[in-house]
Parts: structure tokens; sequence; C-alpha cells
């Protein structure tokens, strides 16, 4: 289906390390990653690799190698990649691996890697391209040699899987180079496009490659190959897609997406917009756009959400106004692949290996090592299988190996996001003093480093005044206490006054008072004893603490304690004063939250 979806429900934020190193890590089992070698393939706890003249099965729940096959060297056509296209066609399904060698497919069993039986073509020059299985047929794209440049995807074969029994033949007049299949149809895009299998093909550096004239979208069925409609086009696609729940072709470019009627190829919206890509390689994936249940998220750059059905914008609420924005997903740092969705993450590169939170939009890093220049990074079986794609990388990372994560609730994960400046009243607002980055709360609350070190996200306006501040960072599992520990492992010690805005942005003046909710959230960092750390609060120049002493509130040190004050002002901007008595005022995070709030 091309949907660059993974169905895996269960990988999601915050992760934490299953396994590592060991025999899978092993630079022989991969090719080098200029070479984008094929994808790998995860299906019932097995991760399938193929590296150069090497096939390899690998348990994905402890990284242990459970059989490894020989392979010749060689090519088959069809091959997307960097530079020169190296390896072979592959998928895997519950009960088989078909492996496609030029002018055979081998038919293996998964639990072993042994043989069990071997297909060919029925035309002496016909070469095997990508395979696609529907149900119990293998779809075949079949090549053959042209007068000049590359073979061409001439015809597609239609043949039971079981007993490699040919079932129909499909002829194109010029050439078949993207199919999806679903819904019991086989999609195919018509034309001969030069250099789409080329990824740094000069010839596609503005990302659409150069086609000849008669280009066309045909819709055949799949138990017989009958065609069920099809309709020219002027579109230059370069990629595929089609979501069987929704009934919804796509093709797209870099200058736009279309969408069509899988039943009759009725247009149902075309947008033109084009890509910009992101700091990288974009042209590797303008036209890759992921289908994420009702909805496209197109990745592109920037990174944006449409809906399936009529191509309008996915709006969400800004955290910290309210304000209904589009949604928007970025990336920071170099990167060289696309990325990969799942019921609860997108993954990919930005610098190193990371991944957006599809709830909360944010971006989150998992450092030290980097993916693949083909996405590494696949959430299956309930695993982020992590194999080292990034062998023959040169660039500075400590962490070249193979892993698998997991979710691990209490571990610490800070993002960064695309959220701008709102010019609106703050509706919620966390922030988060000395954290890694920003996180959103199970309440909605977006809590925002302070300072901002973690990447991109709102600009508000804070003023901290400070006496000679002591800024520390202590892990979530440290913190005594429920809620949010992770809020309060972070903090300054030597805080006078914050003053935090109520109004982002340049929203004009509310002459009407307007009440919140103020919590500050305390911890003491040291095995400090009572009476060591002691002072006054304010807020709006009211009193709100008096000799507040976090040790003897909270019971202990390394003891969260959050402080809740209803707050009545028409001030623009919410001033929380310290005066300490004794040693020095120590605050962790504050959360404002309108108490008449539209959300």
């Amino acid at each position: 289906m091309n949907m660059v979806m993974s169905r895996d429900k269960l990988v999601k934020a915050p992760l934490g390390l299953l396994w590592f190193v060991g025999p899978a890590s092993d630079g022989s089992l991969f090719y080098d990653r200029h070479e984008l070698g094929p994808s790998m393939a995860v299906i019932e706890g097995r991760m399938f690799i193929q590296g150069p003249q090497v096939f390899t099965a690998v348990d994905v729940y402890t990284g242990r190698i459970l059989w490894q096959n020989r392979l010749p060297a060689g090519v088959t056509p069809g091959r997307r990649s960097n530079w020169g296209p190296t390896g072979f066609h592959f998928v895997a399904v519950k009960d088989a691996i078909y492996l496609a060698f030029p002018n055979k497919c081998l038919k293996l069993n998964p639990a072993t890697g042994k043989q069990v039986s071997e297909f060919t073509l029925p035309g002496e020059n016909d070469l095997w391209g990508r395979i696609r299985v529907w149900k119990d047929q293998l779809i075949v794209p079949v090549f053959q040699a042209v007068e000049t440049g590359e073979p061409l995807p001439k015809k597609l074969i239609a043949m039971d899987r079981h007993s490699g029994e040919v079932n129909w033949i499909q002829e194109s007049v010029q050439s078949f180079p993207m199919v999806a299949i679903g819904g019991d149809k086989v999609f195919c895009y018509e034309g001969v496009l030069t250099g789409l299998y080329k990824g740094a093909d000069k010839r596609r550096k503005d990302g659409i490659p150069e086609a000849r004239p008669f280009l066309a979208i045909r819709a055949l069925d799949v138990k017989n190959g009958k065609e069920l409609w099809s309709s020219s086009t002027a579109q230059v696609a370069t990629w595929l897609a089609y979501s069987e729940q929704h009934d919804v072709l796509l093709t797209s470019n870099k200058q736009g997406i279309k969408a069509r009627r899988g039943k009759d190829g009725e247009e149902l919206w075309d947008r033109e917009t084009s890509g910009e890509g992101f700091r990288g390689h974009p042209e590797n994936y303008w036209d890759k756009v992921i289908i994420w249940k009702d909805q496209i998220i197109d990745q592109r750059g920037p990174g944006s959400a449409h809906s399936l059905l009529t191509g309008k914008p996915i709006m969400r609420p800004h955290p910290v106004t309210g304000k209904s924005v589009p949604w928007e997903f970025t990336k920071i740092g170099h990167h060289c692949n696309y990325a990969i969705a799942s019921e609860h993450l997108m993954t990919c590169r930005a610098a190193s290996a990371g991944f957006c939170d599809l709830s909360s939009g944010g971006t989150g890093r998992l450092v030290g090592f980097r993916s693949g220049c083909r996405n590494s990074l696949i959430p299956a079986n309930g695993v982020m299988n992590a194999p080292n794609f990034a062998h023959g990388c040169t660039c500075s990372y400590s962490i070249f190996t193979s892993l698998a994560l997991v979710n691990v609730p209490e571990t610490d994960f800070w993002t960064y996001n695309s959220f701008q400046e709102s010019d609106s009243a703050v509706e919620r607002l966390g922030l988060n003093f000395g954290a890694e980055g920003d996180r959103r709360s199970d309440d909605g609350t977006m809590w925002l480093d302070y300072p901002n070190i973690g990447g991109p996200s709102p600009n508000l306006t804070v003023k901290l005044v400070t006496d000679r501040p002591e800024w520390f960072r202590l892990h979530s599992t440290q913190i005594q206490g429920e809620g949010l520990n992770w809020v309060a492992s972070s903090g300054v010690r030597g805080i006078r006054s914050i003053t935090v805005p109520l109004f982002a942005g340049k929203a004009a003046n509310d002459e009407q008072k307007r009440r919140y909710t103020v919590r500050l959230h305390f911890v003491e960092p040291q095995n400090a004893a009572t009476g060591v750390d002691v002072f006054d609060v304010a807020i709006q120049g009211a009193d709100e603490l008096h000799d507040f002493d976090i040790v003897k509130e909270a019971g202990d040190a390394k003891k969260r304690i959050v402080k809740q004050m209803s707050i009545e002002t028409d001030q623009r901007e919410l001033t929380v004063a310290f005066n300490p008595t004794q040693g020095k005022a120590i605050i962790c995070g504050i959360e404002v939250v309108a108490e008449v709030s539209g959300r």
C-alpha cells in the first residue's frame, strides 16, 4: 500500500533500552550506509537484514542471530538508491520470505532460512522487480531490457505465492514504475520516468525526473488482472500510495499531492505546494507522504498534516494560548532519510536518531547514535528496532551498534517543537527550569525548558532575576513522590524573581481581570537538612508563602512538593518574587492555568 506506516501500537515514548551490541551489530551484516541497501523487514518477532552477500534473521527481543544465508553479489532492477543500486528485493510475511534475484525468486522458511521452493518468470528475458504480496498472490513488476538506458518494468505478473503458477499478465504500453495494492485492486502508474531509481541522479535534484509525454494511472482487478479504470494524468508522480480503509489513492512529487477515489479514479482534491525539505538530503523523500489513519503527514518539509479525504490542513490547539493552529512538526540537524509513522510515533533522523511524538507534535532525540540513510528505526512487534544501518558513516557519533528500545514510562524524555509565538492570552503555561527540553504533561500543559536549550519552542519573554544562581539537574527517578517528578528533577537555587507573560506575542492588553491557578514546584536537590534554605514567596506583590522550608514541608530532601494558589490580575505579566531569610530560594517549575478557559 506504500503508506510508510507501521501497524504497531505498543511502541511509544518514553523509550528505554532493551538490548544492544552482540553479533547482530557486526558490520559484515550491513551494507555501507552510502549504498542505501535494501530495507529491513520485521514480522513475528524476527528482523530480516540484507548485507553484502549475506541475509540474516535476528530475534528482535534479544538481538540473537537466528540464522544466516549466503547471497551472491548483484542487484535486482528497480532498486531506488543514492548512488549505484545494490542488493535484492525481498518481502517477508508470516509464513514465507520471498527473495528476488534478477532471474529467479526463492521462497524461504522464515523460522529456519531453508529454501522451500524456487519461482521463475515465463519470459526468457524477464527480470524480477520489487515483489508485493496480496493474500495468496505475488504481484511482480517484470523488467525487460530496452534499446537505451536501464531495463524498464514492462509488465505485471500475478502468480500463486505457494505454487508459483502464473494467474495473469498485464502488459504496459510504456512501463509500470510504481505499483500500490489494496482493496483487491492493483494501482499502476504508467509511463517512463528518467532516473527514477537513482535518488542522487542530477536529473532529480529539482525533485522531479524527466518523463515521456504519455502518463496514466490504471486500476486492475487483483484476481484476474482486468482493467477496472484508467485515467491519463499530467502529473509526473514519484510516489504512489493507497489507503484501503478510506479508498483514497495518492500520487505525489516535490510540487504537490493529488488524491483520487480508488474505486473509480475520480479526483478528490489537488494540493500544489512545493516541498522545501529540511536540512540534509531532502531529494531522497520529497515524494514520500505518510498515510496515518485519516490523515496525510507531509514530510517533504516543512512538516504538515492534511485530511486524507479533503486535503484541508489538520488543526490543533496552540499549547500555550489554545488558539487553533495548523499541525506541524520540525526536525533540526543534518539528516539523510525519511520518516516512518506508527500509532504513536514517527521515527526519523534529525542529526541523531529521533522521533516525533504524534500526540504532542514534539520531536525527541535518541542521542548517541544515528539511523541509516534508509530509515532504520522501525516500530514493530512492540520494539523500536534499530539495526546498525549507519555502518560506514564517518560522522562523530559515539555509538555504532544495533539496538532495540521499548516503552519505559519512568525514562525521562524531552522534545522540541514547531509552535510559534501566538498573539493571544495565555491559557496554560508551564516553565521547567533547567530542563533539557519541552514535555507535555497528561493534563495538556506544555512544559517549556528555561533557559531554552532543547531546540525550537514557543518564544516567550520570561525574565529571571537571580543571586549567583546554581542550576541543577537530576534524573526523575531520584525524586520522591508521585506525579510530575520530571518537573522537579531540575531547577535553580538563588532565584530572586520570575516574570511570566500572561499575553503571548503582541496581543492587546485585556483590561478585564482574569483568575489564574498558579502552581509552584519545589525540591531540595541536595541532602540538606531543614533550616538550610528558607524563603518567602509573593505573587503580584501579595505574600503567599512565609518562611517556606522545602525539606520541612516535603518531609525530606529530593522530595517534590507543590504549592497552589489562585490569583486574580489584570496585568500583562505575572511576577513571582522570592525573599530568602536563610540560605537561598529554590524553584523547579511554575505552571499558570487560566481558570476560565475555552479548553
